[in-house]
C-alpha cells in the first residue's frame, strides 16, 4: 500500500518464465530481487535475453529488406551487422537483467507488421494489421511503457502510406468521389489509426484494472519513469517520500 515505485509486469514474467527451465533449490528460498541473481537461473535469463536480441536483429534485417527492395539482400546484411553491434543488443543482455530486450523486440515486431499495411488492400487486411500493431505495442508497453509512444507514429504511417498511394495513382482514380459504404469506411486510414490505438489500450487494460484494485486510483501503466525522472533531477535534495505522502491519490 505504501509503494510509490511501480513497474509494468511483462519483463518480470519473462524473467520468471526463463527461471522455470532451470530449477534451483537455493533460488526458491531467496527473497525479492535476490532470487533473480541465483545461479543457474541468472544464466538462463541471459540466454533468453540473448535470444530476444538475436530476434531483434532478424526484425531489423527484415525491415531493411523491405525498405530497400532494389538492394534488399545487401541492405539486410548491413542492417544485421549494425544492429548486432548495437550495445544494448550486443552486450547488455549478457550482463544484467533488463526489460529493454523484450520491449525492443516487441516494438520492432510491431514496426515490421506495420509495413504490411496495404493502402489499396481489402479492409479486412487493413483492420487486421492495424489491430495487430496496436496489440504488439500494448504488450510492448507492458514490458517498457515507452512503447506507447510508437502508437502516434503508427497512426502517421497509415495516413502517410495512404497519401503516397493516392499521389502515385492515376488522376482520374484519385479524383473519384469516395464511396460511403461500410467497407470503404473500415478501409480508411483514420479507421486503422483509431483501431490501433484502441487495441493498444485494450492490451494494457488488464494491468490498468489491476493497478486500480491495488492503489484505488487510475494508473495506466507505472510510476517508475516519472519517479526516476524526479529522483535523478532532484538537485535540491527534497524528501520525495514525504512530499508524496501529503497527497491521498
Amino acid at each position: 500500500r505504501e509503494r510509490i515505485w511501480t513497474r509494468v509486469p511483462l519483463a518480470s514474467l519473462f524473467f520468471a518464465g526463463s527461471f522455470l527451465f532451470v530449477p534451483d533449490k537455493l533460488a526458491a528460498g531467496a527473497e525479492g530481487d535476490d532470487a533473480a541473481l541465483m545461479e543457474p537461473r541468472y544464466d538462463a535469463l541471459n540466454i533468453a535475453q540473448i535470444f530476444l536480441s538475436l530476434l531483434t536483429v532478424a526484425f531489423t534485417m527484415a525491415l531493411a529488406y523491405r525498405t530497400f527492395p532494389r538492394t534488399a539482400h545487401g541492405a539486410a546484411i548491413v542492417a544485421g551487422y549494425l544492429s548486432a553491434l548495437y550495445p544494448p543488443l550486443a552486450s547488455s543482455p549478457a550482463q544484467r537483467a533488463l526489460s529493454e530486450p523484450l520491449s525492443i523486440a516487441l516494438v520492432f515486431a510491431a514496426i515490421l507488421v506495420l509495413t504490411y499495411w496495404p493502402p489499396t488492400g481489402t479492409w479486412q487486411r487493413k483492420v487486421g494489421i492495424a489491430v495487430l500493431v496496436g496489440v504488439l505495442l500494448g504488450v510492448g508497453a507492458l514490458a517498457r511503457s515507452v512503447a506507447v509512444a510508437f502508437v502516434p507514429f503508427a497512426c502517421v504511417w497509415f495516413f502517410w502510406v495512404h497519401w503516397a498511394q493516392r499521389r502515385a495513382s492515376v488522376t482520374t482514380e484519385a479524383n473519384k468521389p469516395p464511396a460511403h459504404t461500410l467497407s470503404s469506411v473500415l478501409g480508411r486510414p483514420i479507421t486503422s489509426a483509431v483501431l490501433s490505438g484502441l487495441a493498444c489500450l485494450l492490451a494494457i487494460a488488464p494491468w490498468t484494472y489491476y493497478n486500480y484494485l491495488q492503489y484505488h486510483s487510475f494508473l495506466l501503466l507505472e510510476t517508475a519513469n516519472t519517479t526516476a525522472y524526479w529522483h535523478y533531477h532532484n538537485f535540491e535534495r527534497e524528501n520525495e517520500d514525504a512530499i508524496l505522502k501529503q497527497y491521498s491519490d
